[in-house]
């Protein structure tokens, strides 16, 4: 019977202030937890609710997907379309914001790795072209061009559900050409962001070629050569 008592006099009303928004906020958390799905719920928690704090767009899929097609690192449909439009407006995206929303889905930091070795740019840059890991990232995704191409147009549109998936033509001429580009009829392994069989091309210093006047001794010695030569005769005095 006295525990009651104990506990009113530990904490009254009074300390216990719920802000009013709380409700509301714990409300969309729980239907961003339910579309996305993700990998570590504990992880994405921290990822979503920092997103907020810094107001950032948090790592929420558009709805629930299913069922669910994703690349062994855990890249789907729904994650790369939020991801487009996360980055969208950098033509270069500096690698530690990529890194940062790529982690917001808990997704594996491996298979990053490959997209970047894929763009060229693993150890050599410290940024990556927005529309190049788009359409890596695309890829990994998809098993032809055709239907890499129209994942794409669906990812970046900014149309409707159900529209036409218009992109920009310049857009979607430069990713195309950079895919088609790539070999993909067979495997290649990367060694420290290069190609296997392709080694970085060691860089070639200028030599700074200094002409320095002749000193005193050497006019000296060159005086006497020419006039021992007249004297014997091989050159011309006049």
């Amino acid at each position: 019977m006295k525990m009651p008592e104990l506990i009113e006099q530990m904490y009254s009303s009074q300390q216990i202030v719920i802000p009013p928004k709380y409700p509301y906020i714990l409300k969309r958390y729980c239907k961003a937890a339910i579309k996305t799905q993700p990998y570590d719920l504990l992880r994405w928690s921290f990822e979503y609710f920092k997103a907020l704090a810094e107001h950032r767009p948090p790592p929420v899929k558009l709805r629930l997907e299913y069922p669910i097609y994703s690349t062994e690192g855990g890249l789907t449909r729904g994650c790369l379309k939020v991801l487009a439009h996360q980055l969208y407006g950098m033509s270069d995206i500096p690698l530690s914001t990529l890194k940062q929303a790529w982690n917001g889905f808990c997704l594996d930091s491996m298979e990053l790795q490959r997209i970047l070795c894929l763009c060229e740019v693993y150890h050599r840059q410290d940024d990556v072209p927005y529309l190049h890991f788009l359409a890596v990232a695309g890829g990994m995704l998809t098993k032809c061009l055709t239907h890499t191409m129209i994942l794409l147009c669906e990812s970046l549109t900014k149309e409707p559900d159900g529209g036409s998936a218009a992109i920009p033509v310049e857009e979607f001429l430069a990713m195309y050409l950079y895919l088609a580009k790539m070999d993909a009829s067979k495997d290649v392994q990367y060694h420290n962001g290069f190609r296997e069989g392709s080694a970085p091309e060691p860089e070639v210093e200028d030599e700074e070629v200094t002409q320095t006047e002749p000193t005193s001794e050497q006019r000296k010695l060159k005086y006497l050569s020419i006039t021992r030569m007249q004297e014997s005769g091989m050159l011309d005095s006049g």
